[in-house]
């Protein structure tokens, strides 16, 4: 009986964090964050997401070495996406035309170990997914939680998504779509 139980408490205390982008343990009780940006010309592009707890580096360190947990994550987070992104026009992100509407916000893990944005929108009654790999790069900051904020661009219609994961960080360009 002792050993049941302590290869189960070893067996969660090892997939807790790992287990789903906003429900493991470190996470359950993770605050939400919204915030917006208003355009005097296309309307309002909003975000609102967990800021999950990165535990020190150890997910992201697990993420990036282990296949295993590589795959439980990446399950977990096609299914419970982290946030939302709502796009009031179409838009050019990170070089790729989106539509407007509501997407989940999902990160994955690709098998570099490197972590890639992961929109998810319904059309049609289908599952569309837009993917991007994340030009992640170590910073001098170190942020405990996720960060994804949306920046004022420098023109009309204009926005960068500010990302942030412990001490790594990328900006996500955002410009209206062009026609075409």
């Amino acid at each position: 009986m002792k050993t049941l139980t302590l290869s189960l408490v070893l067996a969660a205390s090892f997939l807790a964090p790992l287990s789903a982008q906003r429900y493991g343990g470190i996470n359950r009780n993770a605050p939400t964050v919204e915030s917006s940006i208003t355009f005097a010309k296309a309307g309002k592009l909003s975000i609102s997401y967990a800021a999950l707890n990165f535990g020190e580096g150890s997910t992201i360190k697990a993420l990036k070495e282990n296949a295993q947990a590589r795959e439980r994550h990446n399950s977990a987070a096609k299914s419970t996406p982290v946030g939302t992104l709502t796009l009031p026009a179409a838009m050019s992100m990170g070089g790729k035309n989106v539509d407007a509407g509501e997407y989940g916000v999902h990160f994955l893990v690709n098998d570099d170990g490197d972590f890639v944005l992961t929109l998810s929108h319904e059309v049609d009654g289908e599952a569309q997914l837009i993917q991007w790999d994340l030009d992640l790069q170590e910073g001098e900051t170190t942020r405990q939680r996720l960060v994804m904020m949306p920046i004022a661009g420098n023109g009309d219609g204009e926005a960068t998504i500010h990302l942030h994961f412990g001490n790594l960080a990328c900006d996500i360009p955002l410009a209206p779509a062009k026609k075409g």
